[in-house]
């Protein structure tokens, strides 16, 4: 069901966040941001975390990851065990969820992930310790057709209009 649906019916649900933008955890020494779209506590005390999309890209490994971090978090930030989060993704467009679950194994896959890609991009800096990287470090691709998918494309002055 959509969340609305489950929230109607609902009466002493609370909202514990909406897009909080200065959600964060600290992983082995990492702070990870973490921005659920909604938290939600439902009467029977589980977490509901829910992941809007507008895009065609719904229930894919990325959403299923997404979620993941949102459920590791909130085991954090209000003690619950795994078992008692409820995991939504939700297309707008199609007007459709998919629910996903977690455990305790999952959770820490997830913890282990986020630990070896930041790893990997540390390595890749001139000085890790301060965080300070070369720009000659990371020369630009001769490949345009890679710089549609770039988060960097604005900085480098190849944006491409779509």
């Amino acid at each position: 069901s959509m969340p609305y649906e489950l929230l109607a019916n609902e009466p002493s649900a609370r909202i514990l966040e909406a897009e909080n933008r200065s959600s964060k955890m600290d992983l082995a020494g990492l702070t990870v941001r973490v921005v659920p779209d909604l938290a939600v506590k439902l009467s029977d005390e589980r977490i509901l975390l829910v992941d809007w999309k507008t895009s065609r890209t719904s229930g894919g490994p990325t959403a299923e990851f997404q979620l993941s971090v949102y459920a590791l978090y909130a085991t954090r930030k209000w003690s619950v065990s795994p078992g008692a989060i409820a995991l939504q993704e939700i297309d707008l467009n199609e007007a459709s969820s998919i629910p996903f679950t977690v455990s305790v194994e999952s959770l820490a896959s997830t913890a282990e992930r986020i630990r070896t890609s930041a790893e990997e991009m540390l390595s890749l800096l001139a000085d890790p310790a301060n965080n300070i990287a070369r720009e000659s470090d990371f020369p630009m691709t001769d490949d345009i057709s890679k710089c549609v998918n770039c988060n960097f494309r604005r900085a480098c002055g190849r944006e491409v209009s779509e």
